[in-house]
């Protein structure tokens, strides 16, 4: 049977859907460390209810939230900031390091990466660890003023509404005035472990409106579904596997809060809601996206997507009982966002303990077995002098001594890292003179 014979019909009208379902409102597992068994406890009758009986199963919500945002905001860019990025982003094409390493914007106690070329058309682009920021150039009246995506990690450990607190600051900032900000994308997700095989499912088990399927494998091992494209998607995938590949480990301490062992496998379901799809289901005004995640979490799990127990005796697929792991994620609760307790979010996008101290560690244990020194401390002393004496050697080449040579790394380095204001090569040589000028005075 092709993908296009299986469609479902429902419901067409996807804002009379949400205002006479409140999915959350009828949660029968906890939204966080619950199980399967309150659910199943709940299932209303079904002529097929021995055939659910035989799917009984034991899962776990490990984490639920919004993932990824991206933020429109309608408005005009100031002079001061229309002058003052492209004076940076012509500085981040400068040939100098030391010069390119000072394209950074200071907003906020931000210190944004200010890069060399525009994204689309927007021509300016801004990053650090809590936002990517695309600003629109002074003349661009079509173009919302800024358009911002913000980290998953910002996200998973800050209520919802600080967030946009702290983006509208920076905004405020760059504008002259901004007059709407509108939700552009929106993904929600449930991070769970189950003892189901979710390899073993099939598009017969999927009633949905969309007509795009993808199935991942990876080694031969299944991975996940990728459901729909445009306006609305689905994604089924193991977050376990996907989560050291993004490096994205910081999930884990959610995860173990709430029952995770290292061992475990989490799984993750997630709806991505464009902007065309958001204006349809009346959740596009960024002031009442909380308020809305419970509808548009029901809509996606109830009328757009299931997953189902195929019927030989029922050609209806309307008709086909949820599988009892969708019954629980379908009724988790949206009303009240789980407390993740307090961590602080660096802005900066340093790299981890374990980058530095294993994979860039690992030149050091060589430099010592290639000179064949056993001792740590002496071999510290010698790796430092013959760095000095490699690179002021090869200053006929590069025209930097050893020392100018590791100022300029540095440079590019707090630049990329977000960790040091970088000072412009000629204010440092201007304050330098001053400096000499005031003590022969």
């Amino acid at each position: 049977m092709s993908k296009d014979t299986k469609q479902t019909h429902f419901t067409s009208d996807p804002k009379q859907l949400l205002q006479s379902r409140a999915c959350g409102a009828l949660a029968t597992a906890e939204s966080v460390g619950g199980s399967l068994a309150g659910a199943l406890k709940g299932a209303p009758p079904s002529n097929t209810a021995p055939l659910k009986d035989k799917y009984k199963t034991l899962s776990k919500i490990v984490h639920q939230g919004v993932d990824s945002l991206y933020l429109s905001f309608q408005g005009s860019l100031s002079q001061y900031w229309s002058n003052k990025l492209s004076q940076l982003k012509n500085i981040a094409q400068d040939s100098d390091p030391l010069i390119k390493a000072t394209a950074q914007a200071n907003i906020g106690g931000h210190y944004f990466e200010v890069s060399s070329r525009g994204r689309g058309k927007y021509l300016y682009v801004l990053k650090d660890n809590w936002f990517q920021i695309q600003v629109a150039g002074e003349d661009s009246k079509a173009l919302p003023v800024v358009y911002v995506q913000i980290s998953s990690e910002l996200l998973t450990f800050n209520p919802l509404c600080d967030v946009i607190e702290s983006i509208k600051f920076i905004v405020n900032t760059l504008a002259s005035s901004v007059d709407k900000v509108s939700v552009s994308r929106v993904d929600i997700c449930i991070d769970f472990m189950t003892d189901v095989n979710l390899s073993k499912f099939t598009e017969d088990n999927w009633v949905t409106r969309a007509k795009s399927f993808s199935r991942y494998s990876e080694n031969s091992q299944f991975t996940g579904w990728s459901i729909g494209k445009g306006q609305l998607m689905a994604r089924l995938y193991n977050k376990t596997t996907e989560s050291k590949k993004s490096n994205k480990q910081f999930f884990y301490d959610v995860w173990s809060d709430n029952g995770w062992g290292y061992k475990d496998q989490v799984w993750r379901i997630e709806f991505q809601f464009k902007r065309e799809t958001l204006n349809q289901l009346n959740a596009i005004m960024v002031e009442e996206l909380e308020e809305k995640l419970s509808s548009l979490w029901c809509y996606a799990t109830t009328q757009w997507l299931r997953l189902t127990l195929p019927s030989k005796q029922d050609t209806a697929r309307t008709r086909w009982d949820n599988h009892p792991l969708w019954e629980m994620l379908t009724t988790v609760s949206w009303q009240t966002l789980p407390n993740r307790g307090l961590k602080r979010v660096i802005k900066e996008r340093i790299p981890t303990d374990d980058y530095f101290f294993t994979s860039g560690f690992s030149v050091f244990p060589a430099y010592m077995a290639r000179e064949g020194i056993h001792s740590i401390d002496e071999a510290a002393k010698h790796f430092f002098h013959h760095a000095r004496l490699y690179h002021d050697q090869k200053r006929v080449v590069t025209g930097l001594f050893y020392h100018e040579y590791v100022k300029q790394r540095v440079a590019m380095k707090a630049r990329k890292y977000n960790t040091i204001k970088n000072e412009h090569p000629d204010l440092v040589e201007e304050n330098n003179k001053k400096v000499i000028r005031r003590q022969l005075t």
